[in-house]
């Protein structure tokens, strides 16, 4: 028996492929998720080129911001280990801000069957990244995944530019990496 399993992953839309040696999680179904983390990890270059744009990130309770770290707890939501098939929905808001421009952002959900990063920010529902990569394994019985790359998507990069009038969202961009530490609920 092939002991290896194709996991599919979203982390801060977040989508990664993983493989990983488990083979008592091929039967698993679905299980519930009732807290957690999703830590985002922003990138010292995209840090950067937010100051020189003149925006800054900020993170409202639950949800906080220390440096260039992000960290959004999992309100809760769902993932199959056998697939890696998950949505998962987070507390908190990350608001990105420019002079008297700021966008909000709330509900921030990862669909891995949807390989979406997004969030609403006034009433809009919003794509902001992708993910690539990354690493799943088990601990305590609940799934981590670490290491998924996320990469602004077209469509946040477009909303963003058009409402800071800056030029430093670009799809594809490299924003920072994402670790998913859920809580299975029992």
């Amino acid at each position: 028996m092939n002991t290896r399993l194709n996991f599919l992953v979203v982390a801060a839309g977040v989508s990664a492929s993983l493989a990983v040696a488990a083979p008592a999680l091929a039967a698993s179904p679905s299980v519930r998720l009732s807290g957690g983390t999703t830590t985002l990890h922003v990138t010292s270059s995209a840090s950067k080129a937010l100051r020189a744009a003149g925006v800054t990130v900020s993170a409202s309770k639950p949800a906080k911001r220390t440096g260039q770290v992000l960290v959004l707890p999992i309100r809760g939501g769902s993932v199959n280990p056998a697939t890696g098939a998950a949505s998962i929905t987070h507390k908190g808001v990350v608001t990105f801000a420019k002079g008297r421009i700021a966008i909000p952002i709330s509900n921030l959900t990862i669909d891995t069957r949807r390989h979406t990063f997004a969030g609403t920010s006034h009433g809009t529902t919003l794509v902001l990244a992708t993910a690539t990569g990354g690493k799943i394994s088990l601990r305590g019985g609940s799934p981590r995944v670490t290491g998924v790359q996320l990469k602004a998507t077209r469509v946040g990069a477009l909303a963003l530019d058009g409402a800071f009038q800056t030029r430093f969202f670009r799809a594809g961009t490299l924003l920072g990496t994402a670790t998913i530490a859920p809580t299975v609920k029992h």
